[in-house]
């Protein structure tokens, strides 16, 4: 299971919770989306 984040249609950045099952990903939860990094979605430190 990990996190990720993609592009919505409209512009936003969305956080899901996904887990791949026979090689094929399954959202497990929609955590939130945004359209701008102030509203709380940072990047992960690497």
């Amino acid at each position: 299971m990990y996190i990720r984040r993609v592009k919505t249609a409209s512009g936003a950045t969305a956080v899901q919770l996904v887990e791949k099952r026979r090689g094929v990903r399954q959202i497990v939860e929609h955590l939130g989306s945004a359209h701008d990094a102030t509203a709380g979605i940072e990047t992960p430190s690497t």
